[in-house]
């Protein structure tokens, strides 16, 4: 039976990981939960088989590393332990049916005891798992609730939820003043960088940030979990970005930090409204296309950042808009790039020739094939607007929203 499963362990997995996408999206929320939720169900799987063939006894019953690193995490954000428990319990049933269905295909002499071994020996195994899985995650909840960072972290979450905090008393707490304008930075490491060097990382950021924007003053920073955290930056007023000079900043100091940015908004509102932005930000920049893009903000992406409430629908979208032109290859790629350029030239075959470094002919020959791919005139301007902000998408979220044409 055990080594049955462990063949089926790849596609057991699989399965999880859809339903936990669907049913549970607080595990799933962004790719690195994801990643961290799919190593712990492998690690998870191994040591339920290994228990189910005898391999371990019910002493040596532990919590694998790759849970404990993620449940670090989810106790971290605040994602409560019942959300956790469920996922132990469709994860249980799951693999108790699949193991049942190969039970039964042992015969009627093998098949009953076969099933009531399994039954037997998978309840105990969740039943002590689950002990250790809660005492391990409220141990982490109440270290970092009685750390500086947790209680800094209580604090903001009270002031983004709106719950009625005084403000004096959260500004006291925090150290920092709600009557300015804010700009809210959503900062997370590249996988290349050790969790030991993330604390001076994220302090090098923030001097830069409050260096590079002007601020007013130290910028307020807290933890989402050890490799992310959230930024206010105060400032004398609201105003655009200069991203690019951004950018080049994070590459001259050499810093392996990704941004995503809000807009600077005002006051105790624009210390939500900011951080809203800087979170739907950085779910645009957690799928992006474009790996080399370091810095992305709101102001530059808020029509696609609304739509990616609904990736599904959006994907639909650019099938809907592009047609044929939606395929994930590289020849349709030249080809949108170069007809959302077009387009952002005022639909200038010379303007897009000078943006694009090619030759007139060129640009005419692309913009033929992509009409015939596209099948849409440009005639109705309503329909032009949808065609740019699909190609938009397809620029910045690639193949997240390609191969989405919807079958006639």
């Amino acid at each position: 039976m055990a080594l049955e499963m462990g063949r089926r362990m790849e596609a057991f997995v699989a399965d999880l990981m859809t339903s936990a996408r669907s049913e549970l999206p607080e595990l799933t929320e962004d790719e690195r939960m994801a990643g961290l939720l799919e190593a712990s169900i492998v690690e998870d799987v191994i040591a339920a088989i290994n228990f189910l063939g005898d391999a371990v006894g019910e002493s040596d019953i532990r919590v694998p590393a790759a849970v404990r690193s993620f449940l670090r995490v989810l106790a971290q954000r605040d994602v409560s332990i019942t959300v956790v428990i469920r996922a132990y319990r469709m994860a249980h049933t799951d693999f108790v049916d699949q193991a049942m269905r190969f039970a039964l295909t042992l015969g009627r002499d093998a098949s009953a005891p076969t099933i009531i071994a399994l039954v037997n020996r998978t309840a105990l195994w969740i039943d002590r798992m689950l002990e250790q899985v809660s005492e391990a995650y409220e141990e982490e909840r109440d270290r970092w609730v009685s750390s500086r960072s947790g209680l800094r972290r209580q604090w903001v979450d009270t002031l983004l939820t709106g719950s009625g905090a005084e403000i004096h008393h959260a500004e006291q707490a925090l150290g920092y003043r709600l009557d300015t304008f804010h700009l809210a930075v959503a900062a997370w490491l590249d996988e290349s960088v050790s969790a030991r060097d993330a604390v001076t990382l994220f302090d090098e950021t923030r001097t830069l940030l409050a260096k590079q924007l002007g601020a007013t003053g130290p910028p307020l920073m807290v933890p989402a979990d050890e490799r992310e955290v959230e930024l206010w930056v105060p400032l004398r007023r609201g105003g655009p970005l200069d991203v690019e000079a951004m950018e080049s900043v994070l590459a001259e100091q050499g810093l392996d930090v990704r941004l995503a940015l809000g807009d600077a908004e005002r006051g105790e509102g624009g210390f939500r409204r900011s951080h809203l932005q800087a979170a739907r930000a950085r779910r645009v920049a957690l799928a992006c296309a474009v790996s080399r893009q370091r810095v992305v903000a709101y102001a530059q992406i808020t029509p696609l950042a609304l739509m990616t409430e609904d990736v599904d629908a959006l994907r639909g979208f650019v099938g809907r808009m592009l047609g044929d032109l939606a395929a994930d290859d590289e020849r349709d790629a030249w080809l949108r790039e170069t007809l959302l350029t077009f387009l952002s030239c005022g639909r200038s075959y010379t303007a897009t020739a000078e943006a694009m470094h090619l030759h007139r002919n060129t640009i005419q020959y692309r913009l033929q094939q992509a009409a015939e791919r596209l099948g849409h005139e440009f005639e109705d301007p309503a329909t032009v607007l949808d065609i740019q902000l699909a190609l938009q998408a397809c620029r910045w979220l690639g193949s997240t929203v390609l191969g989405g044409r919807e079958d006639s």
